[in-house]
């Protein structure tokens, strides 16, 4: 532990072994979900494309690849007033 904020791998090292990030598999509930967001066919990209999301100061050139599904868009402004909303062809995303 270095006492600075450090970019998440998303447990690569996890990943290389083919398990999930360990904040995805003590996560109850599905409430994260991890996958490949170039598959079409996968759960995360599915999830994306039915349901309202925002990714979170794309603008810093990061590129996030991290997105936030919105339950209710009307308390968009209160949760993230800079974000982002991405959507897609066909819908949001």
């Amino acid at each position: 532990m270095r006492g600075v904020v450090e970019k998440c791998t998303f447990c690569d090292e996890r990943l290389a072994r083919g398990q999930q990030p360990a904040c995805v598999e003590a996560c109850e509930d599905d409430e994260m979900v991890f996958g490949d967001l170039n598959d079409p066919d996968s759960r995360v990209r599915q999830l994306l494309a039915e349901h309202l999301s925002i990714r979170r100061k794309p603008g810093l050139g990061t590129q996030p690849e991290v997105y936030y599904i919105v339950e209710d868009p009307r308390t968009l402004q209160e949760v993230a007033p800079t974000a982002v909303v991405f959507e897609e062809e066909g819908g949001h995303a």
